[in-house]
């Protein structure tokens, strides 16, 4: 089953021979509910990474990125919901919201089995179970989107009540809050190498293992999203480049138009006429 329009997605898939080539590093400009069917390997969110377990969720908010790592060796079922959160009422976002916006970027992407959770992946199969016409299904998935969201909301205040953040990170998770601070400021590898204290090609081995990509193609990834957010929101492509941290505005066209499929002006002038901004 699969739907899709301007600010809602909805798929269920199966892949009976996952390739991880197929499944690059990627961030969304809408919030992502997970639902991991069947399959076996982990999905690295900001540098964390969490193992996949049958029937388990992960949520990420726009601008998360995040990698699946899968094994060839089994089919490849899951969910995925993807939706801009206008779509939540205004006097409800707080609360409906909270297991995206409560937490650290990369932290408590993943939910602990409960009833709460079994109710949302019971509620994502009766979605995609291929009973309603597709002319009816922005309707269901609307329908249930509010109860969806406050099973999840419930499972993510047991969790935050019950486990305390790691004192620590692991090295890439590290690189990627630095980056995440400010991606316009990052300069290049020779700050980086100061900082963690290891040489570039360490630290970008390192990386590109848990990732997929290099640290630089990581900076890159992080510009664009925060450039297309901006733009998303009625800022002048020129400037959201400029703010990202780019100051050749004919380099940042190009790698836009290359990530995102159209220019910064076709993705101002679709937000004008159809596009829902995060908010």
């Amino acid at each position: 089953m699969q739907y899709k329009d301007a600010d809602l997605e909805l798929h269920h898939t199966l892949t009976p021979a996952p390739s991880e080539n197929n499944f690059p590093l990627h961030a969304h400009n809408r919030y992502e509910i997970y639902c991991f069917l069947d399959g076996q390997g982990y999905y690295t969110v900001e540098g964390h990474d969490y193992p996949l377990t049958q029937g388990c969720i992960l949520v990420m908010r726009d601008g998360e990125t995040h990698k699946l790592h899968i094994s060839p060796e089994k089919p490849y079922e899951r969910i995925a919901l993807h939706f801009a959160p206008s779509l939540v009422e205004p006097a409800c976002k707080e609360a409906l919201l909270s297991a995206f916006r409560g937490r650290p970027l990369g932290q408590r992407n993943m939910l602990p089995p409960s009833k709460a959770l079994d109710r949302v992946r019971d509620m994502l199969l009766r979605i995609t179970d291929g009973s309603v016409p597709p002319d009816e299904a922005r309707n269901l998935i609307l329908a249930y989107l509010p109860a969806l969201l406050y099973e999840l909301s419930r499972a993510a205040r047991v969790k935050a009540d019950t486990e305390s953040l790691p004192d620590a990170r692991p090295l890439v998770g590290q690189i990627i809050d630095c980056i995440n601070e400010d991606p316009a400021a990052v300069e290049g590898m020779e700050a980086l190498e100061k900082r963690f204290g290891f040489s570039r090609s360490y630290l970008n081995r390192t990386f590109r293992q848990s990732t997929g990509v290099s640290i630089w193609d990581y900076v890159i990834l992080k510009r664009l999203t925060a450039a297309r957010k901006a733009i998303q929101g009625g800022i002048p492509a020129a400037t959201a480049a400029k703010d990202a941290g780019y100051t050749d505005y004919s380099s940042f066209y190009r790698q836009y138009k290359k990530r995102f499929g159209l220019t910064p002006e076709e993705e101002k002038r679709q937000c004008g006429k159809n596009r829902n901004p995060i908010t």
